[in-house]
């Protein structure tokens, strides 16, 4: 038998090491929005770096699946943190110390735009492809490493550790910005990945589905295709990942271009101020997470996806009226700020009051040898559309005013609200 959990030595040790590792990534994603805004000036140059290592992501996320279904799962975790925590170690030296080398006759100089960019580029396409291997091992293992009847608890301590990382992150990420630069922030990135590798290594449980056959490029498409078949034929399954699909469209670039472009480029605030409005959003979401930790989890999770869809809504029309209200000069920017802390509270609240019982609904109803291959495709199906709506929201910012966007988004999500409400098939899952 299992013990309790964070008594659980292996849960414990996949938790902790993916804390800090989390910290790390957490600066990593401030650092790299920010610097490329301040690079190129451009709105849509973020959302084509983005949408490249979404591409990226979605394209290795087939075979992923199925890789995690038959190689050892933990071994997949250590080895994808060693190999991303060396690589923006590289990357975090070479903008650091800005050297000057020659290769097959090009002289790159790190100390330009263009070389920067080229490396920034190949740590995105290292990242993306480690991150296609990650994602869904760790989903798959914890069902291995807890109870079934700990799986909301487990699944809750995992969202308040993301919040709490999203704290430290957005506390520490500004100052260490204007303090250190991009580089060190990279060079402690690359501190909490390798850290984070080591502490894995040491998990004993084993979940390894043993595959006797093998792997062939036909049998890949086999083994994926079951993994459709298993969406196609439980019932609001299909549903489901469609409304996750829509939502991942319209959330991504909301909060992965357009607000960090408000602050960059309208606000033209300090990057302090941007950092503390992710600081409000993760108090919510961890707030959230204490709370979802100390309830049973329900069988069903339609009726809590329904509620945080519609307060989502609501929301992001919040804050585009906020953004519409200061451009406009009807709110000074003290003002603003404080309404748009308080709303992000909010969001964080809803985000995470609808991801926790999916997660656990995920894992609990989905067969464990075929973990890694279901939740690649439901990645695939709800990740793949992100890479077109970030570079899209890009042009579309730089083409329509700000406020506008904003309320494109919510409408967009007002949309998907109301399909989610009038479908039958969805009250079943």
């Amino acid at each position: 038998m299992k013990k309790p959990m964070l008594i659980n030595r292996d849960f414990a040790l996949l938790f902790f090491g993916r804390l800090v590792s989390d910290i790390g990534h957490h600066l990593y994603n401030f650092a790299i929005g920010w610097y490329i805004l301040s690079l190129t000036n451009s709105a849509s140059q973020a959302g084509y770096y983005m949408a490249f290592g979404g591409i990226v992501y979605v394209a290795l996320t087939p075979l992923a699946g199925v890789l995690v279904d038959r190689l050892n799962r933990i071994k997949i975790i250590y080895i994808t943190d060693y190999i991303r925590g060396l690589s923006i170690l590289i990357a975090g030296l070479l903008i650091l110390l800005k050297p000057s080398f020659t290769i097959a006759g090009i002289t790159l100089d790190m100390a330009q735009t263009t070389p920067q960019l080229i490396v920034l580029y190949i740590t995105a396409f290292i990242f993306s492809v480690n991150g296609a291997l990650f994602a869904p091992a760790v989903t798959a293992s914890i069902p291995y490493l807890v109870e079934d009847s700990d799986l909301q608890k487990a699944n809750s301590l995992n969202a308040g550790q993301r919040a709490f990382v999203s704290i430290i992150g957005a506390l520490s990420g500004g100052v260490l910005y204007g303090l250190l630069g991009v580089g060190f922030i990279f060079i402690l990135t690359s501190v909490s990945y390798l850290l984070s590798a080591i502490s894995e290594m040491f998990i004993k449980t084993s979940i390894h589905e043993k595959n006797e056959n093998k792997l062939t490029l036909t049998l890949a498409i086999q083994e994926f295709s079951e993994g459709f078949k298993f969406i196609l034929q439980t019932k609001g399954m299909f549903m489901f990942v469609l409304v996750i699909l829509s939502v991942n469209m319209f959330a991504a670039p909301l909060f992965g271009v357009a607000q960090p472009y408000f602050f960059n480029q309208i606000v033209q605030s300090d990057p302090i101020y941007y950092s503390l409005v992710g600081l409000a959003f993760s108090i919510g979401s961890i707030f959230m997470a204490i709370y979802l930790s100390s309830k049973p989890s329900k069988s069903k999770v339609h009726k809590p996806l329904l509620k945080g869809l519609f307060g989502f809504t609501i929301g992001v029309a919040l804050l585009g009226l906020i953004v519409w209200s200061y451009v406009n000069q009807t709110l000074n920017f003290l003002s603003m700020y404080i309404l748009l802390m308080v709303v992000s509270v909010g969001i964080g609240l809803l985000i995470t009051y609808v991801n926790t019982p999916v997660d656990v609904a995920l894992q609990r109803y989905i067969p464990k040898a075929k973990l890694g291959r279901v939740n690649s495709i439901v990645s695939l199906m709800a990740q793949g559309i992100i890479p077109f709506s970030t570079a899209l929201a890009g042009i579309l910012i730089e083409t329509l005013t700000l406020p506008s966007f904003y309320f494109l988004v919510a409408g967009g999500m007002g949309l998907t609200t109301l399909l989610a409400t009038q479908s039958k098939s969805l009250k079943a899952f």
